[in-house]
């Protein structure tokens, strides 16, 4: 492929710098050209980081420090509107319990929250290692240590699109019982075919790091959840928009609703 043939996004707001390069012929040549994809140094960095928010009881998502939480009052709505005393909630590519942590405060109001963060192997075992994240449940893999049967609700909060076969995942959200599927901080390709790989150079004043990413299409996304239905899309409260000479990319909040009841008929 030649760079002439490459388009480049910029994200324009609230990016300090991070930038889109692309497209890839395929996954693995997009991430051998990239950086800290595994770096051990970056993942220890982000560990600390959140450490420290932690015990200070403020927020931090991506290794930045916020002084207030961020309420994702969607989360929260759909959670409440199931009107359970006990609540199970699958975070994939949760980090170290961002989400979980910016809600707790309405969280608190559960009787029992289970929180299960699914995320990479490296993660989940420094995880493991404080007692600061003992209130959530990590695991490396969808298919042990946890029952999807008993999911109320599933998120991927700026994930999806990192995944490499994030199809495989969407299928087995699609086959739960969940009553609901956030995927949020997702970014969608506008007036491009897709759906496409990139690479995501971030800031540098966040830190020295490259990814692999998917710029995916709402289509697809909503042939493979079959059965849900979108419910609610509305731009992101978190990202902004990067722009190409091609078209465009924002980024979204898309939330699916099971078309079964939570006693398993059909709606």
């Amino acid at each position: 492929m030649k760079i002439g043939d490459r388009l480049l996004f910029y994200k324009t707001r609230g990016s300090g710098g991070t930038y889109f390069q692309g497209p890839y012929p395929s996954w693995k040549e997009a991430k051998e050209n990239c950086k800290g994809y595994n770096d051990i140094n970056l993942l220890q960095n982000i560990f600390e980081k959140s450490v420290e928010a932690r015990k200070k009881g403020i927020y931090e998502r991506d290794s930045v420090i916020f002084p207030n939480p961020n309420y994702n009052f969607t989360l929260l709505t759909l959670l409440f509107s199931l009107k359970k005393k006990n609540i199970s909630v699958l975070d994939i590519g949760g980090a170290f319990g961002t989400a979980y942590f910016n809600n707790l405060e309405y969280l608190r109001l559960f009787e029992k929250i289970n929180w299960v963060i699914v995320e990479q192997k490296p993660l989940v075992g420094l995880a493991k290692t404080v007692d600061v994240f003992q209130s959530v449940q990590f695991f490396d893999s969808m298919e042990t240590g946890f029952d999807m049967e008993s999911v109320d609700l599933v998120l991927l909060s700026g994930s999806l699109q990192y995944i490499e076969f994030y199809k495989e995942i969407l299928e087995k959200i699609n086959n739960s019982k969940a009553a609901y599927c956030i995927i949020d901080r997702i970014p969608l390709l506008e007036g491009i075919k897709g759906p496409r790989i990139f690479k995501q150079v971030v800031s540098q004043s966040i830190y020295d790091a490259s990814y692999p990413i998917w710029m995916l299409l709402q289509k697809d996304l909503n042939q493979i959840l079959g059965n849900y239905t979108l419910f609610n899309f509305s731009p992101s409260l978190v990202d902004g928009k990067m722009y190409t000479n091609k078209g465009g990319v924002k980024f979204f909040q898309l939330v699916y609703k099971s078309n079964k009841n939570y006693w398993g008929n059909d709606v």
